[in-house]
């Protein structure tokens, strides 16, 4: 009999921390996280099933405690809801200085009647913004100091990794832990405010990954980790990879894939485009300015921890070609759809603008358009 691949994604979405500062040297820091679950291809929830609990041995739904260092720090309950017992929220935790820590302990439970995988644990960008009268300067040097991580069993990752030789038996429980940490050394801001570490990822599935490939995996490795399927076809366009970078996880959909060979050598030409803009309503000279790989932290390239050399001309903004490749009649399809500037050498610039491709000279001092980077991955070998 043939069995239906499954997956199910839990996900700790939106980490928020908000500071607030009681003066240099002394400030306090609140953290708030929720932890959001969905399920797809899952036909009967009875098969495939992974549930989040308060007890290794059974579904319970009772209070998640915070474990802190020091003890007198104030922290809330964390909270398991009634219904599908796959979010968790009400995680806070209020810290007064720097070295101190809070640290949630849950399960993650199969419930099901297969062996699940946890085949990736995605972790979000970290984000500080300054509050009214706080010096930006000082909020950056203390936003260094605020991390995350998530240990799932055995893997512990404080970045998105794919995870491998992980399984989780049907009927049994592995736990899950969010510690949260303002680093012993941390500096101190003047003022408030407030920390995001985006959305973190534990998905697990019926199969050994998550839709069974990674397209790209150490050829590249000062530049980035891996591209991991998501969703779709192997090097089918369209289909939704996951890249890591030194600093960030960034979504893409596939462009274009082609086999190449001559008398020189071989290779794959692997193009991507981002699922979405990086930038929002940027001119069109500041949207080719932060894809100029010389202008370092300040450029996508710095963004995502590529710092100069040669793999930094892989990442670059999208051209016509790219997009008339997979549209038709002008209009591209939902996946690619969105308010972006493509890369133009003459007077006419070039949009999309929804579902359609435009041309003209008066688009260049907009502002309406974001940045929405391609990446490229093509690479050879010589046959000698």
């Amino acid at each position: 009999m043939q069995r239906t691949r499954n997956r199910q994604i839990m996900t700790i979405a939106l980490i928020m921390a908000s500071i607030v500062g009681l003066g240099v040297g002394f400030a306090a820091f609140s953290s708030s996280l929720s932890i959001k679950s969905g399920v797809s291809v899952s036909p009967d929830s009875s098969t495939f099933s992974v549930k989040f609990s308060s007890s290794a041995t059974a579904q319970e739904r009772n209070p998640i405690e915070a474990v802190t260092n020091p003890e007198t720090l104030v922290a809330k309950d964390g909270e398991i809801d009634a219904v599908d017992a796959t979010t968790i929220s009400n995680l806070s935790v209020e810290f007064t200085q720097p070295d101190q820590t809070a640290t949630y302990t849950f399960y993650a439970r199969n419930t099901g009647a297969y062996l699940a995988y946890l085949n990736m644990i995605q972790v979000g960008e970290k984000t500080c913004t300054p509050g009214d009268g706080a010096d930006a300067d000082l909020v950056a040097a203390a936003c260094e100091a605020l991390s995350v991580s998530v240990s799932v069993g055995t893997n512990s990752v404080t970045k998105t990794e794919s995870i491998t030789n992980h399984t989780l038996a049907a009927g049994s429980s592995e736990e899950v832990i969010v510690t949260l940490e303002y680093a012993k050394d941390g500096a101190r801001a003047d003022g408030a405010f407030t920390v995001s570490f985006g959305d973190i990822s534990l998905t697990y599935s019926s199969s050994t990954s998550n839709s069974g490939n990674t397209i790209i995996e150490g050829e590249f490795d000062t530049f980035f980790k891996t591209c991991t399927l998501l969703d779709g076809g192997i090097y089918e366009v369209g289909s939704k990879y996951l890249c890591q970078f030194d600093n960030a996880a960034v979504e893409f959909y596939l462009l274009s894939h082609e086999k190449q060979e001559d008398e020189y050598g071989y290779g794959h030409s692997t193009v991507l485009i981002a699922a979405e803009n990086v930038v929002d309503n940027i001119s069109y000279y500041d949207a080719m300015s932060l894809l100029d790989e010389t202008n370092g932290d300040s450029s996508i390239q710095g963004m995502w921890g590529v710092n100069g050399g040669a793999e930094s001309h892989h990442i670059y903004m999208p051209t016509l070609d790219d997009l008339n490749s997979v549209s038709t009649n002008g209009y591209v399809p939902s996946w690619a759809q969105g308010y972006y500037w493509l890369e133009s050498e003459n007077e006419i610039v070039d949009v999309v603008r929804d579902a359609e491709i435009f041309g003209s000279a008066a688009y260049r001092d907009e502002t309406d358009y974001g940045v929405r980077p391609v990446l490229n991955l093509t690479y050879w070998w010589s046959i000698a």
